[in-house]
């Protein structure tokens, strides 16, 4: 009974290890070697007119992979309608929540979901930055009290 046990604790751990292996995830694999730079930019725009706005605030956050808060930015809008955000110091994959905010201007709120996982075209190794251009909101007039 002990060496049936044995065997099957073995087998058991043998088994685990190589799930633990197999199961990294392409974020895991994704890990910067240095720090990782997100640089994202577009325009602000009335959803009906197409006027770029003004003055609109982008609050940028940015969440690792559990969900926990570890940045947070803020930016206006140029005269032009033209954002952008410059946030440094990432070593992995991370998850990002941008809301524009044009209430103060009498429009409305609208929020652009992105994730960051260093891969792909947007990736710049040699630089260690991802860049997101054409990252634009298109808010509406809101109704008037």
């Amino acid at each position: 009974y002990s060496r049936m046990f044995k065997k099957a604790a073995y087998l058991s751990v043998i088994l685990l290890w190589t799930l633990g292996i197999s199961s990294c995830s392409k974020a895991d694999m994704s890990m910067l070697v240095g720090e990782g730079t997100a640089i994202i930019s577009g325009i602000v725009s009335d959803k009906n007119s197409g006027t770029p706005l003004k003055e609109i605030k982008i609050i940028y956050e940015a969440y690792d992979l559990r969900g926990r808060l570890i940045d947070t930015k803020t930016s206006y809008s140029s005269g032009d309608g033209i954002y952008t955000i410059e946030a440094t110091g990432y070593t992995s994959a991370i998850n990002c929540t941008l809301t524009a905010s044009g209430t103060d201007n009498g429009y409305s709120e609208s929020r652009i979901e992105l994730s960051i996982d260093w891969n792909g075209p947007s990736y710049n190794s040699a630089e260690g930055s991802f860049v997101v251009n054409d990252c634009n909101f298109f808010l509406t007039k809101s109704a008037v009290r």
